[in-house]
């Protein structure tokens, strides 16, 4: 069950005091029974012989839980639960990220480390007082297990329907088993990314599947690079079958693209750019060695998708 308040509800919420009235706790189903209890025998696992073996109790009562860490040791958890009481330890620095790399006795702080010994303790002295004697868990009923071919599509498993590449077999509970069958056909293929690939290129690409292309065209923004992909439908990873067509996305410029002035004139690349009805301004002066000045970088670059009053940097060198 998940537990909220009768005044929130599923909402986060820090609790700055606690009384009696107002805000009575309303459970939740967030699973069957059974699953529950399948669930923590696993976790049970966690703490007998796994990451979480220093959260085990001196008097032997069992215990669940789960241990977590983030990858540059920032934060560390413990969540362990009995059958009475569940609890929370996390270890790490409130205010800022700071990495646990040696604080355990040279080693890492990961959640088996303190998180777990402090769920130890805190569990050793709150259990007796709170007069609860070790109680074992309810044990769970599993279903038989049944063996199916699937295959991961479209984001979900599915079951093969025979036609399907690349699938596995996995071993489900009968209940368990995934509802969609996929709808695979002879000769399928995936759509392969050609995102930025030049439109010959993204069509030499996609015969190799086999795959046609079809070239369709919307307007580029400013700065935009233009002549390559900028999109495919269907999306990278859709099903097709051989010689089907992939609609390409190109970005077409309105107003032409950025023209090169490298290595011209200052004057010329001024009067150039102006010419195009874009605004060139010098934005730096590299080297004086005396002699007449030549631009050497522009910002944007060159073949981008251009547009009216667009400002062009110039960086000059003498």
């Amino acid at each position: 069950m998940r537990v909220d308040g009768s005044i929130f509800g599923d909402h986060p919420r820090a609790i700055l005091s606690v009384n009696s009235q107002g805000n009575d706790p309303v459970a939740r189903p967030a699973m069957s029974p059974n699953n529950a209890e399948i669930v923590t025998r696993f976790l049970q696992e966690v703490v007998r012989e796994g990451t979480g073996v220093r959260a085990q109790l001196a008097d032997g009562r069992p215990v669940a839980g789960k241990t977590g860490t983030t990858e540059n040791y920032g934060d560390a958890w413990f969540v362990g639960y009995t059958p009475q009481l569940a609890v929370s330890v996390w270890v790490g620095y409130p205010n800022r990220l700071r990495p646990m790399t040696s604080e355990f006795g040279g080693q890492p702080v990961a959640g088996g480390t303190y998180p777990a010994l402090i769920f130890k303790t805190f569990m050793e002295q709150a259990l007796p007082y709170l007069g609860d004697a070790p109680k074992d868990f309810t044990g769970p009923s599993f279903p038989a297990p049944v063996s199916e071919r699937v295959v991961f599509r479209d984001g979900v498993w599915q079951r093969d329907n025979g036609q399907c590449k690349g699938t596995i077999s996995l071993v489900y509970f009968s209940n368990d088993v995934p509802a969609r069958l996929a709808d695979c056909r002879p000769n399928e293929v995936e759509v392969p990314n050609v995102l930025g690939q030049s439109f010959d290129d993204a069509t030499a690409t996609l015969s190799s599947q086999p795959l046609k292309s079809q070239a369709i065209y919307k307007p580029a923004a400013p700065g935009q690079r233009v002549g390559v992909v900028v999109g495919e439908i269907p999306g990278i990873g859709a099903h097709l079958v051989s010689f089907d067509t992939v609609r390409l996305v190109l970005a077409k410029p309105l107003h032409g693209v950025v023209p090169s002035v490298i290595g011209l004139s200052t004057r010329t690349a001024l009067e150039r750019l102006a010419a195009r009805g874009l605004k060139p301004v010098v934005g730096g002066l590299l080297a004086d060695g005396g002699g007449p000045e030549r631009v050497v970088s522009q910002e944007p670059a060159a073949g981008v998708a251009a547009a009216p009053g667009m400002t062009i940097t110039l960086v000059v060198a003498r």
